[in-house]
């Protein structure tokens, strides 16, 4: 089937079934009993199972080894014969909990094409004969959806198994627990929905998926709706130069929000390490450069790297974005204005310190200076640098600086970015800071204190854990499934994690490696042994997590990644390389690909 006919068939089940849970629910009229519930959820797996093959569900008479079909009340099936499917409450595990009355012993010959068009042999075998050791044959194995396939297969065993703790997929593999099953239609309508309105995310494979590698989701912030809009009223309120054009961005981010022109300001974004501050930052990006001209520059401290030198890298590295981005009209712009500020006589220290700033300016055969650099030089230079900034930004091309992990800057460097902050004639601009408020300075805070006495507009945000149901978001989209299906793995990583964003990931990527977190090509989706994760002791945070995980490389990888973590926070990959190819005992590659 084309795959545009089965999604059109897909989202017509779908719909159906919610409108027969919107009939089931008439008919309930508040009836919670167990019995009744497990009735409507199997029989509403009956229905869709029919709606999207085209035969009802095919089931496994334990006592007498017969094929049967149920659709509800009576089908018609194979020679004329009709089989009705009585629910026995009593059963035991042992004995058979739908008994099949009439069944006809061999195939319709509908039955058959039906299975010759849609199977392989093994799949046929199993489906014609139903061997004891087969049942309703899963949606999956007839290359349906695994979201649909796991809805599908999780009511059919309503009545057969009264909600099974759990289960293994051929290979053994542990797929799910109890707590992750369908328990009553609200669940079940939850799920639809979700299918119905993001086909393309809850409904449709996923091809990423079946990669078995695992992937974090580069481009949704999990947990931090509340930040992000804040961060986005500060964004609006500084960059855009009129109400119209604030509003027009404000619809493009789904926020209202009233901009007062030429403005610069301060946000403040505090907590503990591993909190997603940076991150959260990030998401500035997509609205400011939406305009293609908006640039954002970050100075990211470290506490083994001279801080004065971060803040010129970050500059050298706008001046060589600007340059490599082709846009003519934007570097002629910001080549005019930064000319205009400094002046004839450009400093020459500050060019030396930014050296594609004189490619930016067009100055050649520079003569850098010599010898140390002077009180009076590095005020000159602070001067220069105070020019600059103001001329990169304008409304028509808007500047975000962000400065990172600032408990690592020395006083002279905050005293510095104040000075830049505190800055009358900035406008269009956007400093940002972020830093870790479990790691308290007292430089850092005296310096904070001092921005916040100015008329400089501040807005301090702080980042809390994850909840549980952020964590959750981040597990299914992780792992492409539904939350409904991820819930009882997710409340293990938040209890053992506490909700920290980093910690998540690398318990994650530890269960990956232990091989407790797998995919299961022949489940078609990641599988995982909850007792064991549950039982697993892990480390209180996520540096000694991380540490363990290094640990567990080959002594090799470790020396290397010891002399890299001497270059800084930031190294390019052609040193890794360098030092990889040093190591003269690595001929098959294995050492470089654990780095």
């Amino acid at each position: 089937m084309a795959s545009s006919q089965r999604r059109a068939q897909l989202e017509t089940a779908v719909q159906m079934a919610l409108e027969q849970i919107r009939s089931i629910s008439a008919k309930q009229s508040g009836s919670n009993a167990s019995s009744t519930v497990r009735s409507d959820l199997y029989h509403l797996g009956c229905a869709l199972y029919q709606n999207l093959t085209g035969s009802p569900p095919q089931i496994l008479c334990a006592k007498t080894g017969h094929a049967g079909v149920d659709a509800g009340n009576t089908t018609a099936v194979g020679a004329d014969a009709t089989v009705h499917v009585p629910v026995d409450e009593s059963s035991t595990a042992d004995t058979a909990r739908l008994r099949m009355v009439d069944a006809p012993t061999r195939p319709s010959k509908r039955e058959k094409a039906f299975v010759d068009s849609t199977m392989n042999a093994s799949m046929a075998l199993d489906f014609l004969h139903n061997d004891r050791t087969s049942g309703i044959v899963p949606l999956k194995d007839l290359g349906y959806p695994v979201s649909i396939s796991l809805l599908v297969d999780d009511l059919l065993q309503q009545m057969s198994n009264h909600g099974s703790s759990s289960f293994h997929d051929s290979a053994g593999s542990f797929l799910r627990s109890s707590s992750d099953t369908f328990a009553t239609i609200d669940d079940v309508h939850q799920e639809l929905t979700r299918m119905r309105d993001n086909p393309d995310r809850y409904l449709m494979d996923d091809p990423a998926a079946t990669t078995g590698q695992l992937v974090f989701p580069a481009d949704r912030l999990y947990g931090r709706d509340a930040e992000l809009q804040q961060l986005i009223v500060d964004f609006h309120r500084v960059i855009e130069s009129s109400p119209a054009s604030a509003d027009a961005t404000a619809e493009q981010g789904d926020i209202h929000a009233s901009a007062l022109p030429h403005e610069h300001g301060l946000v403040l974004v505090k907590g503990t390490s591993g909190s997603g501050k940076s991150v959260l930052v990030d998401q500035l990006r997509k609205p400011l450069t939406a305009n293609n001209n908006g640039m954002m520059l970050s100075c990211k401290f470290d506490s083994q790297v001279q801080p004065m030198s971060t803040i010129f890298r970050a500059f050298e590295d706008y001046c060589t974005e600007l340059l490599a981005s082709g846009n003519e009209a934007l570097i002629s712009t910001v080549k005019a204005d930064v000319a205009a500020a400094l002046g004839s006589s450009s400093d020459i220290t500050l060019i030396s310190l930014i050296p594609s700033l004189a490619e930016l300016l067009g100055i050649t055969n520079q003569t850098s200076p010599n010898g140390d650099v002077t009180a009076e030089a590095f005020d000159r230079i602070v001067y220069s640098l105070r020019s600059f900034v103001r001329a990169i930004a304008a409304p028509s091309h808007p500047v975000i600086i962000l400065f990172d992990d600032l408990q690592w800057a020395d006083q002279s460097t905050l005293d510095v970015i104040v000075m830049l902050v505190t800055d009358a004639e900035n406008n269009s601009i956007l400093f940002v800071g972020c830093y870790r408020d479990n790691e308290p300075s007292a430089e850092l805070e005296q310096t904070l204190l001092t921005a916040r006495n100015t008329k400089v507009p501040v807005t301090e945000i702080r980042l809390g854990e994850l909840d549980g149901d952020a964590v959750n978001d981040l597990v299914a989209d992780t792992l492409h499934l539904s939350p409904h299906l991820t819930q009882s793995l997710s409340v293990s990583i938040h209890a053992k994690t506490r909700g920290n964003p980093l910690f998540v990931v690398q318990l994650m990527k530890s269960l990956y490696d232990d091989k407790l977190l797998r995919y299961s090509a022949s489940a078609r989706r990641w599988t995982w042994d909850i007792e064991t994760i549950q039982a697993e002791s892990i480390a209180d945070n996520a540096v000694d997590l991380m540490l363990e995980m290094m640990r567990s490389n080959s002594d090799e990888a470790q020396w290397v990644l010891r002399v890299a973590s001497c270059l800084g926070s930031k190294f390019e990959e052609k040193a890794i390389r360098m030092l990889y190819l040093s190591i003269d005992n690595d001929p098959s590659g294995a050492l470089l690909s654990q780095i």
